[in-house]
Parts: C-alpha cells; sequence; structure tokens
C-alpha cells in the first residue's frame, strides 16, 4: 500500500506522527475476509485459485521491496488490504521502521556498523519470509490463525494436502522452513525469488488474467463515444 507523506501534527502541546494511506474504497482485509470465524470452518475454505492469487501478489509486493534492499517488517492479516477483483496491498510496511529507526549521528557511521546493519536486515527480511508462511498456513487452513503453531502443524500440513495441490503444501513448508546452516552468514538465507522461481506458471496465470482485466477495462471504455478526451 502507498504511504502519503508523514504530517507533524500538534496535539494540546504534544508531538505527534501521523502517517496517512491512500483511500480504497469498499476495501477490506484479509482479517475480516477469512479469519473472523471462531471456530474455523472448514466449509469455508478459500478456493484454491483465490489462494494462488494472493500469495503471487503478496510474493511480488515482498520482492519489490526486498529489491531495493529493505525487509517489510509487517505481514499481517489485519494490514493487508482486498479491494475488488482480489487485488491485494500491503499495509502499515514502514511503521516499525518510523518506531524503531536507530538514531546514529551520520558521523558516526562506520564500514562496522554498516555490515552489521546490513546483517540485520537480511535477516529481517527471512523474517518476512517466515511471516508470510504463517500467514499461508492460517489462510490454507480455514483462517485457523494457531494453524502454523506446534501443537497443530502437522494436522494442518494434512488439512492442506487433502484440500489442496501438492505444491501449495511444497511452498508453505519452504516458507517456514528454516535454510541449511552454513558459515558464511549470507550464504544460507532464502530469497524470495526463489519461490517466485518455484510458482512461476502462477505467476504467469495471474499476469495474464491482470492483462485481460485490462484489456475488457479498456473495451468497455471504448463503448461510451462521447468520453471528453484530456
Amino acid at each position: 500500500m502507498r504511504t502519503s507523506p508523514l504530517l507533524i501534527v500538534d496535539f494540546s502541546s504534544t508531538t505527534a506522527l501521523v502517517v496517512s494511506y491512500t483511500y480504497y474504497p469498499n476495501a477490506t482485509t484479509l482479517y475480516d475476509l477469512h479469519f473472523s470465524q471462531s471456530p474455523p470452518d472448514p466449509a469455508s475454505l478459500i478456493p484454491e485459485r483465490t489462494l494462488w492469487s494472493y500469495i503471487v501478489q503478496i510474493a511480488s509486493a515482498i520482492k519489490k521491496i526486498h529489491d531495493i534492499g529493505h525487509p517489510v517488517r509487517m505481514i499481517d492479516p489485519t494490514k493487508i488490504l482486498v479491494s475488488s477483483d482480489n487485488r491485494v496491498r500491503l499495509g502499515s510496511c514502514a511503521i516499525l521502521d518510523l518506531l524503531l529507526y536507530p538514531h546514529h549521528d551520520p558521523s558516526s557511521i562506520n564500514p562496522m556498523s554498516a555490515a552489521l546493519s546490513h546483517i540485520n536486515n537480511i535477516t529481517l527480511m527471512q523474517e518476512d519470509l517466515t511471516m508470510f508462511g504463517r500467514l499461508l498456513f492460517c489462510l490454507s487452513c480455514a483462517g485457523d490463525a494457531n494453524a502454523w503453531t506446534a501443537p497443530h502443524f502437522q494436522n494442518s500440513l494434512d488439512s492442506i494436502a487433502r484440500w489442496y495441490n501438492p505444491q501449495l503444501k511444497s511452498v508453505c513448508l519452504w516458507l517456514i522452513s528454516k535454510p541449511p546452516t552454513v558459515r558464511h552468514p549470507t550464504a544460507s538465507v532464502k530469497h524470495i525469488d526463489q519461490l517466485l522461481d518455484m510458482i512461476i506458471p502462477k505467476v504467469m496465470s495471474e499476469m495474464q488474467e491482470s492483462m485481460l482485466r485490462v484489456l475488457l477495462l479498456f473495451s468497455s471504455l471504448s463503448t461510451y463515444p462521447h468520453l471528453p478526451s484530456f
């Protein structure tokens, strides 16, 4: 989700940080769509096509952020918006960066602190993938918020294998599992590009459907001959 410029507003002599976001009419969160039933109802399983659409879109958003060297840090169903045609938008991505940003004197920055910051970012990117995996476990188990936890883990795997294509189970396990440990701190990390390579047919299918929606939109607009030109 796109964040608008920050505002510093004075509330009764108390300085507050206000973050504004783009408004999407009639949008709702993943939580409200799929996690609101307690206990979860297996009859309300998310259709596999919808689930893959979520996966491709969220993975693409994570890649966009990781490619510029930043972690997402907030992959939570209460912060992910779903608008028309199942379009997904990540929200609150920069909140933790704003609240927890280390206030160093620029003159004190040295190569060692820069290297530590880089390694910290890599660690946070790994946590992004883990959070994504936990989210997928919950979505694949009819919105069960505890699906990824130890007491429910095996039952969740069995349910995913029973209800969905085996590839979905593989994706969930890859995201939530730890990479093999090696000596070099960055050699054993997982990358979002590896996930996108695993699901490339799903990515292509999602792109084709997006292009089709655009073509249908242009086609419908062309039926109105008196639209003003700009």
